[in-house]
């Protein structure tokens, strides 16, 4: 059994199909997955490995994941009548905000997007509030307001047409994706050889 420990919204956005994909090429494999937004102290838990958003300990190993960036998305209902490139008029649209706590200086925001589209002096509109990415995606499915949204975490829903990207603008995260173990985890049996699938394509 190899236990992996990551973020909710990382949980069921990224890893969750990864996890999926990989077990079913490797049916030998057992993989528990633990979602929370405690960190992991590798000393006192059995996990093997966390999904972390930034560096920890400098005695664990960290093996670079992604860096992710965000995306100015909505559904196609909300926009629907607004003309393709017509910024004016999508951002009299809600703004769906995200709120990550201390994390927040990492995550761009509708400041920053507006500032980088050259709306220096415009304020973000009000609306929904969330501290998990997957229910600020989830509301912005819904259409109730547009979204910045994290390139890895709306892959699905642009996929399917649930959400539709609005502007070629991107941001990135002030923070890259680590996948972070003890050493202790190196020494067991096939642990390597998942945490390789997990940072490549999962086969």
């Amino acid at each position: 059994m190899f236990t992996l420990h990551t973020l909710p919204s990382v949980a069921s956005l990224w890893l969750m199909p990864k996890v999926l994909h990989i077990m079913e090429q490797h049916p030998d494999l057992e993989i528990r997955v633990e979602a929370s937004h405690a960190a992991v102290d590798f000393n006192l838990s059995r996990c093997d490995a966390s999904i972390s958003f930034g560096k920890q300990d400098k005695s664990l190993n960290h093996d670079f994941l992604f860096q992710d960036e965000v995306h100015l998305v909505a559904s196609p209902s909300l926009v629907n009548g607004i003309a393709q490139g017509d910024l004016d008029a999508l951002l009299e649209k809600p703004m769906i905000h995200i709120d990550w706590g201390d994390e927040n200086p990492y995550l761009p925001n509708w400041q920053d997007w507006l500032t980088a589209a050259g709306y220096h002096n415009r304020k973000s509109n009000k609306g929904p509030q969330f501290n998990l990415s997957s229910m600020a995606i989830d509301a912005a499915i819904q259409g109730k307001g547009l979204l910045l949204g994290q390139g890895l975490f709306i892959q699905n829903a642009l996929k399917t047409g649930q959400l539709i990207t609005l502007s070629p603008i991107t941001l990135p995260l002030r923070k890259a994706y680590y996948l972070i173990y003890p050493d202790r985890t190196k020494n067991k049996d096939g642990a390597m050889g998942l945490i390789e699938r997990l940072k490549g394509g999962g086969d």
